[in-house]
């Protein structure tokens, strides 16, 4: 899990789950870059991507979620409880580390 410290953007896509992997198929060695970049643009044209909007909807999509941010707390969610977690998750966002 991630979690952005101070300021931050994001951006997600109701269309899309992964962005790496929807424009990794639109790349050969043989392509025209042109025919690339035009189809890469109708792709995130159609993605319908929200913008620092409907972030719980985003969540609960459970596709990717880009985040803009200059610092960031990483948690490795499969290694943790979160539940016992979260208090030290908290005072590391809000700067009172004990």
């Amino acid at each position: 899990m991630v979690f952005p410290c101070g300021e931050f953007s994001y951006a997600w896509s109701p269309n899309i789950d992964d962005l790496t992997d929807a424009l990794h198929s639109f790349r050969s060695d043989g392509d025209n870059m042109i025919e690339v970049t035009r189809r890469i643009n109708e792709r995130l044209d159609n993605g319908k991507y929200q913008f620092n909007n409907r972030l719980q909807e985003g969540i609960a999509s459970e596709n990717e979620i880009m985040i803009n941010c200059t610092e960031f707390l990483l948690v490795n969610a499969y290694h943790y409880d979160f539940r016992e977690i979260w208090p030290q998750v908290v005072a590391l966002l809000t700067g009172n580390v004990r």
